[in-house]
């Protein structure tokens, strides 16, 4: 039987506040929410986990990177051109058009959303209300 690991390693960090951590011989999937799974696993589970995730992302593409990275940078454009909606038009356009040239479509898109979500949540919920009719 092998030795308990003793060191902390946070494994994977999702931009939604998602973590994977592997602690004490410990597994610790948990959400953004706080919701956590813990799975007891050591070493020789964690180098078996290893082999079958690096089996599943053979052939994967960067699609999702650059998708992010695309929506990174748009995001870094409008705010140098607020308030000007003909730039803004355009870097958005400029943008879509790249992601939609992007090979694995779905990955490509998954990290684009990935960068303005939060975002997005944020700006929507701060629209100031109106009040009154428009008329």
């Amino acid at each position: 039987m092998a030795a308990p690991t003793k060191q902390s390693a946070m494994l994977y960090a999702h931009p939604d506040g998602h973590t994977i951590e592997h602690f004490y011989d410990s597994l610790t999937v948990c959400t953004s929410d706080g919701i956590a799974i813990s799975l007891p696993i050591g070493p020789l589970g964690l180098a078996d986990l290893g082999r079958a995730m690096l089996e599943l992302a053979e052939g994967a593409d960067d699609s999702e990177l650059r998708g992010n990275e695309l929506a990174s940078k748009l995001l870094n454009k409008l705010l140098k051109v607020r308030g000007d909606s003909a730039k803004s038009f355009k870097a958005t356009d400029r943008a879509l058009s790249k992601l939609a040239k992007l090979p694995n479509q779905k990955d490509a898109i998954a990290g684009f959303s990935a960068a303005l979500y939060p975002v997005l949540r944020i700006g929507v919920a701060n629209i100031p209300k109106q009040t009154g009719s428009a008329n």
